[in-house]
């Protein structure tokens, strides 16, 4: 992919981006977003609960945002790099994190509509309720497209992020197996990133 790279359209280069960009480039512009995601959510008092997803919060350090966000960084990837050396054992622990690190970046859409006047009651509501997929206002149906299609886009980036890490792209025949074994990953790594959050905030709150 990376030899059809310059005749790539704009849209699959984005779309491809995490297989693209250098090893390099995705740890310094991962780390990039993560700093942005925390100033954000420091400035308007967002704190994540897990690698997809954030409450509002009293007023919290700007040290502590940039400290949960590389906590969850850490222990989101370390689940995913666990499951990455079933798939071969030579992967680059390095190129690995920060590759997930950058595929993580979308998900500083999903702090954008606390930032809408007056919706921050909402927002709180759609983040901690367990059955907001039932309501039926446009304002909770308009947040739920968003965070099934930053989800999803997570996911995605965060496959090619681990195909380029694993280096076995070009076995066709391992794609599914590859993507079974990555949604395992990351619905295992949103658990125990939440964990991680809930621990570090306790200790945040003291």
């Amino acid at each position: 992919m990376e030899n059809s790279a310059r005749v790539l359209s704009w849209w699959q280069r984005l779309i491809y981006k995490p297989y693209l960009i250098s090893r390099r480039n995705a740890l310094l512009w991962g780390a990039a977003w993560l700093i942005i995601a925390s100033m954000i959510g420091w400035y308007f008092r967002i704190v994540p609960t897990s690698i997809v997803d954030f409450t509002l919060s009293g007023y919290v350090p700007l040290i502590w945002h940039v400290a949960l966000n590389v906590v969850l960084w850490l222990c989101s990837s370390v689940v995913v790099y666990l499951f990455a050396v079933m798939l071969n054992r030579g992967v680059s622990v390095v190129e690995l994190f920060g590759r997930m690190l950058f595929a993580h970046s979308p998900i500083v859409v999903v702090m954008l509509p606390a930032l809408i006047p007056g919706g921050r009651i909402a927002y709180a509501e759609f983040m901690n309720d367990s059955i907001w997929s039932l309501k039926a206002d446009l304002y909770w149906i308009l947040f739920t497209l968003l965070f099934v299609v930053v989800v999803l886009w997570y996911f995605w980036w965060g496959y090619q992020a681990l195909m380029k890490s694993i280096r076995i792209d070009e076995i066709a025949t391992k794609r599914d197996r590859v993507k079974l074994i990555y949604a395992i990953a990351l619905v295992l790594s949103n658990t125990v990133s939440a964990w991680c959050a809930e621990l570090l905030f306790k200790v945040i709150m003291q």
